[in-house]
């Protein structure tokens, strides 16, 4: 018996203890790992939601279409600079999902970057599909801002844990991809046999399986025979 009355059974405190973390700030809820969730981080007190790790339909839709119409500008920009003969369309991102950069290449300018090499049918081979040795890697990148606002403002993956942050990872990745497939629907990349001809890819740098995976998604046609032949 104390002053304030009979000591709290082990399930009062053990109640306590959850009262008391239900109403912790946010970040002794980090600290004790409460936060890692799957879904939107609404939390049940204050008055609001932690865009951090929002990956509700809406958070999801925002990001897409941002990223969308920045990949738009983007080889639209590219397309009107150099008007020629594009047989790939990519944006690429790291291992860490961070905001995806475009790229491209023409038949021209491959045939181009050919010309300088003293082995050209082999650096032919070697270029192909290389995003990183385009001369059109990056063109366009202005037209991101705002993606990489989006960015910015989520979670490092590195502040999370193994599980919530394959979870994020997959999310930006599915946002990317929708991206492009969003442009696909619209007919961007061409229709019919000029379409088959052509590759639209979301990357990740270094290559890992998923890479194909999302070509075989995102493709038919003679283009991802190619480069299926070429990068498997």
């Amino acid at each position: 018996m104390s002053d304030w009355g009979p000591e709290p059974t082990d399930t009062e405190k053990s109640m306590g203890v959850g009262i008391a973390l239900h109403i912790t700030d946010y970040c002794s809820l980090i600290a004790v790992g409460l936060w890692e969730m799957k879904t939107a981080c609404v939390w049940p007190y204050g008055d609001g939601r932690d865009t951090r790790l929002d990956q509700s339909e809406t958070a999801f839709k925002l990001l897409s279409e941002c990223i969308s119409d920045a990949a738009r500008a983007a080889f639209d920009q590219l397309r009107i600079a150099h008007p020629e003969t594009f047989y790939y369309f990519a944006l690429i991102t790291s291992g860490e999902a961070f905001a995806p950069w475009p790229s491209a290449w023409s038949e021209e300018a491959l045939e181009q970057a050919c010309r300088a090499d003293p082995e050209p049918d082999e650096a032919r081979h070697l270029l192909r599909w290389s995003y990183a040795d385009s001369p059109y890697c990056g063109f366009g990148e202005e037209c991101f801002t705002k993606v990489n606002e989006l960015f910015e403002r989520r979670f490092s993956l590195d502040d999370l844990s193994e599980q919530a942050a394959d979870v994020e990872y997959q999310f930006r990745l599915d946002a990317m991809e929708d991206a492009m497939v969003r442009l696909d629907n619209e007919c961007f990349f061409g229709k019919g046999e000029v379409r088959e001809k052509c590759m639209i890819h979301v990357e990740v740098m270094p290559p890992d399986q998923t890479n194909a995976e999302r070509a075989i998604r995102m493709n038919s046609g003679v283009a991802l025979t190619h480069w299926l032949r070429d990068n498997t």
